[in-house]
């Protein structure tokens, strides 16, 4: 492989055009363009997470960030320091955060894949993630292949 920098003056400052050249779309290729993606879709990640609890804003580390659940519409947010329930969607929340650290577990709940301790079978076949703080998360078999491609398991 190799790698090496054009500088491209008709282009705008803050501009940056990355292109793959190969004989054919090949593994090697592909992995490349893989690894550009997930890093353009984790840049756009937060690393503080605005949180409006009761009448304040409060700034969490999303690495700080354990987990969050969603009954209707109020987020119970884990986080090392404490937990806090807030309004809002999951699924806008995961949007706001790196994609490559946050992985959707099930309909109702979404993880941080660094404080992730043991992913066991629960009793209802689904696998019940357990996470910093003595957390429990269960994980439906939809999103269980996410997971376990957020964990570099995706051919187990």
């Amino acid at each position: 492989m190799n790698i090496r920098f054009e500088p491209n003056p008709q282009l705008a400052p803050d501009t940056v055009n990355v292109t793959v050249e190969a004989a054919k779309l090949n593994a090697e290729a592909l992995q490349v363009l893989q690894l550009l993606e997930e890093n353009q879709n984790a840049s756009s990640g937060l690393t503080r997470l605005p949180l409006l609890v009761d009448d304040k804003t409060i700034m969490v580390a999303s690495q700080d960030l354990i987990a969050m659940e969603v009954y209707q519409n109020e987020l119970t947010v884990y986080t090392q320091e404490a937990t806090y329930l807030v309004k809002g969607q999951l699924n806008k929340m995961l949007e706001r955060l790196d994609g490559r650290d946050f992985v959707q577990v099930s309909k109702s709940a979404l993880l941080n894949i660094n404080h992730l301790h043991t992913l066991e079978m629960g009793f209802s076949g689904n696998m019940v993630a357990l996470l910093t703080h003595k957390i429990k998360l269960g994980v439906s078999r939809k999103y269980l292949p996410a997971l376990k491609q957020a964990l570099g398991m995706g051919g187990i």
